[in-house]
C-alpha cells in the first residue's frame, strides 16, 4: 500500500485529527491554554497499520475549537503523502513565510526611518513613515504567529485583538 497522509489546510484556533480514534496530529493547543499556530497549514501522515483496508471503512475525525471566531481552510482531503506535504509547502509559503519576510523587512524600514527621524527631528514625516511601517510589521505578526520560535506570553486571540484593534488607530493617529 502506498503512503497516506491527511491535508487540512490553515486551522484557526486549535484542531485534532483522528483517523479509526487514533490520534495523528494536533495544530494548536486545546482549552484551558489555547493556542493557535498561524496560518501554517496542517497535514498529516496516516500511518497505514491504523488503516482498514478491504470493505471496512475508515473513520477521520476532526476536533476542532474556534471559540466563535475561527475556521478550517480549504476543504480537508486524504491523498499520497508526497501530494499532502507538497500542498503544505506551497500553502506555507503564501500563508505564513511570505508574510513573515515582509514582517521583517517592514520591521527594518521602521527602525531606518526611526533613525532618521531621531538624527532630524524636524522633518516629521520620518516619524510618520517609521511608526506606520512598525505598525504594518506588528499587523503581519498576527498572519505569520506560527514562524516564531517562542511561545507568546499571552493567548493568540489576546494578541490579535490588542494589535488588530489597535494599530488601525495607533497608525491614523501618527499619519
Amino acid at each position: 500500500y502506498e503512503q497516506l497522509g491527511v491535508y487540512i489546510g490553515q486551522i484557526k484556533i486549535a484542531a485534532e485529527v483522528y483517523i479509526n480514534n487514533v490520534l495523528i496530529g494536533t495544530s494548536g493547543q486545546m482549552p484551558p491554554n489555547e493556542f493557535y499556530s498561524g496560518e501554517k497549514p496542517a497535514a498529516y501522515y496516516i500511518p497505514s497499520e491504523i488503516l482498514n483496508y478491504g470493505i471496512e471503512q475508515n473513520e477521520i475525525l476532526i476536533k476542532l475549537w474556534v471559540n466563535g471566531y475561527g475556521k478550517i481552510s480549504p476543504k480537508p482531503y486524504i491523498d499520497l503523502w508526497s501530494e499532502v506535504q507538497l500542498a503544505q509547502k506551497r500553502n506555507n509559503m503564501f500563508s505564513s513565510e511570505l508574510p513573515f519576510a515582509a514582517s521583517v523587512f517592514l520591521g527594518l524600514v521602521s527602525l531606518l526611518y526611526l533613525f532618521f527621524y531621531l538624527i532630524r527631528p524636524k522633518d516629521r514625516s520620518n516619524l510618520s513613515f517609521g511608526l506606520l511601517t512598525l505598525f504594518s510589521s506588528l499587523y503581519l505578526l498576527t498572519i505569520s504567529w506560527g514562524e516564531y520560535p517562542v511561545r507568546p506570553l499571552t493567548s493568540f486571540l489576546t494578541f490579535q485583538k490588542i494589535f488588530n484593534g489597535l494599530i488601525p488607530f495607533a497608525a491614523m493617529h501618527f499619519a
